[in-house]
């Protein structure tokens, strides 16, 4: 992707310290293995979580621009790369939307564990009940249990990078 080492090096530069150490705490979220990287199936859900509306095109697109050795598995400059190069395509709100209802699976405007679970288990990824439940007690400002898409909001912008 970059054949100029300098450009590689300034085009995660353009985040603020403080996106950085944010982008870090969402890689670290979904490098569910402890291994420094993630699979592509994870980089989905990472970014769908962060309010970026990907297709899988646009991931396997992002990932083989970056993955010159073909291990489908990305760095965290990898993942700083790719988030700055969604940047300019993000429309925060709606996207924070689509993504609620990605989450939202059966459409009651609200995602409950039962929700997070599934779609959990759709993207492949694996965490257990105990890192379900203090995901949902993170954003759950009511304590009802269930994420509404108030609190969805609140909670992607309170740690938003973006």
């Amino acid at each position: 992707m970059y054949e100029d080492e300098n450009e590689k090096k300034d085009s995660p530069r353009k985040l603020t310290p403080q996106q950085v150490r944010e982008a870090k705490d969402a890689f670290d979220l979904f490098d569910t293995t402890g291994t420094g990287v993630i699979e592509q199936k994870e980089l989905k859900i990472a970014l769908m979580t962060l309010g970026f509306e990907t297709t899988k095109e646009d991931i396997r697109r992002l990932v083989s621009e970056l993955d010159s050795n073909n291990t489908s598995t990305l760095d965290f400059n990898d993942f700083l790369q790719i988030i700055h190069a969604l940047l300019p395509t993000r429309n925060a709100r709606k996207e924070l939307e689509e993504a609620f209802k990605l989450f939202d699976v059966d459409g009651t405007g609200k995602i409950t564990f039962k929700n997070l679970k599934e779609v959990v288990a759709n993207m492949g990824e694996q965490l257990t009940e105990q890192e379900i439940i203090e995901i949902i007690a993170e954003a759950d400002k009511t304590g009802d249990g269930e994420i509404t898409l108030d609190e969805f909001i609140d909670l992607i912008q309170d740690n938003a990078i973006f």
